[in-house]
């Protein structure tokens, strides 16, 4: 294996979404899409284990185009100019002790060839810790979306409209809420995200 010296801008989101052993997801995950209406791509990365990971790019030939260093427990967000990489197909690896996830993507005319127009790249991300209700909503269409929580008895104690650009995270302080079971409701595009958690 070569380490290829190219140019290959990774321009950091500044989002780091910090998860808890009680959110949606058990294993590592990699999302590539393009970003918005430019030539640039945006790589999403979930590592919700307790132990760091690393996020590699490689050619087909095993050649490493670039390296970083996952932390525990986090979700992270990176713009990527692809226009320095010649047309061809690579992989994006998270790997770890006990992780690996691969996730193939194809450049052409130096930027990413979209293979499934259908996928909508999108994660909510949710968990309770004391008195606080954590949210998180990745989304690269900027969707607005619908944001409520019920009791056990289906009543609506909250309830708000958002618009997630891309990323949207939010901690809410339910102390005022009586103990009791309730759920959470994510509702975008069509598409609805559950959670339910105990005060």
């Amino acid at each position: 294996m070569r380490t290829k010296n190219v140019n290959l801008k990774g321009i950091v989101l500044g989002a780091l979404l910090f998860l808890g052993a009680s959110s949606a997801f058990a294993t590592g995950n990699i999302k590539i899409n393009p970003y918005l209406d430019t030539d640039l791509s945006i790589v999403s990365i979930i590592n919700p284990s307790e132990s760091a990971l690393k996020m590699k790019i490689y050619d087909r030939e095993g050649n490493l185009y670039y390296s970083k260093k996952v932390n525990s427990a986090t979700t992270d967000q990176k713009l990527f100019d692809f226009s320095y990489l010649e047309d061809g197909i690579y992989k994006i690896v998270l790997s770890g002790a006990e992780e690996n996830v691969e996730k193939e993507f194809i450049i052409e005319g130096n930027k990413l060839k979209v293979t499934d127009t259908k996928e909508v790249a999108e994660k909510t991300l949710f968990r309770s810790q004391d008195n606080n209700l954590f949210v998180s909503y990745l989304s690269f269409e900027n969707n607005t979306f619908n944001l409520s929580i019920t009791d056990e008895l289906g009543n609506e104690v909250f309830e708000e409209s958002y618009t997630s650009a891309p990323t949207f995270s939010k901690k809410f302080n339910v102390t005022a809420l009586p103990e009791g079971e309730y759920k959470v409701r994510l509702v975008s595009n069509n598409k609805e995200y559950n959670y339910a958690f105990r005060k």
